[in-house]
């Protein structure tokens, strides 16, 4: 099967909430928020300075079999979306009470736990993921992620990554991500490309 990674345009992002949900655990904040909620999430990085790619099959636009958001920007994108719908997502929490309190435990979790202080790259990962059915288009994604990199002089990017998700670990290990630190329960991972000057 070959893949091909096409811009996202706002006709995408309801397939992308849907991989998205399907991808993220529950307790993650954003893997338990309802799709429209997700859906106003990534319109936030339909921007310039981010790539916001889907994976399709080879000639059919419609059948996305992943996607990935990486750019600068990112943190401040994120808090603005938090600050903007504060009370669509306290909503949310509150009609799910178990995942509010996974969600609790892990921040708090998170205070007690040491970090450790590191410089953060400027271009990050945001969010990379793919359908359940899609063998080898988490690479795919990467390679492209890989070059747009190389081919926009990119030297080195950054992604964070709950330390329990031990399967994208070995995943983020594999295409050259090395650990730098650990930071609320999460590692923050980077790579390093070869920049012509």
């Amino acid at each position: 099967m070959s893949f091909k990674c096409i811009n996202v345009s706002p006709i995408h992002l309801d397939d992308v909430a849907l991989i998205h949900a399907a991808s993220y655990p529950s307790d993650h904040i954003s893997g338990s928020m309802g799709r429209d909620l997700i859906v106003k999430y990534y319109s936030e990085f339909l921007t310039d300075e981010n790539a916001f790619y889907v994976c399709v099959e080879n000639g059919l636009t419609t059948d996305i079999k992943g996607f990935v958001v990486f750019g600068k920007g990112l943190p401040g994108k994120v808090s603005k979306f938090k600050r903007e719908n504060r009370l669509d997502i306290i909503k949310f929490f509150l009609s799910r009470p178990s995942v509010s309190f996974r969600f609790i435990l892990k921040r708090l979790s998170a205070i007690i736990q040491n970090s450790d202080r590191f410089d953060e790259a400027e271009h990050l990962i945001l969010s990379i993921a793919v359908s359940n059915d899609s063998v080898g288009v988490g690479s795919f994604l990467m390679n492209a992620v890989d070059n747009y990199c190389t081919g926009n002089g990119v030297d080195k990017l950054g992604l964070y990554v709950a330390c329990s998700n031990v399967r994208a670990l070995n995943f983020y290990y594999k295409t050259g991500f090395k650990v730098q630190a650990f930071i609320s329960g999460q590692y923050y991972m980077e790579k390093t490309f070869e920049v012509a000057r």
